[in-house]
């Protein structure tokens, strides 16, 4: 699956975006993660 993001980068810099992304594919792969 691929995932986008886009992020004004006046309003938020890139690396928050990038943990974001890191975040739900940590989520993605492991549902059960959510419930907790």
């Amino acid at each position: 699956m691929k995932a986008a993001i886009s992020v004004d980068h006046r309003v938020s810099d890139g690396a928050e975006a990038a943990q974001f992304m890191q975040k739900l594919a940590g989520f993605l792969e492991n549902p059960v993660r959510m419930l907790v």
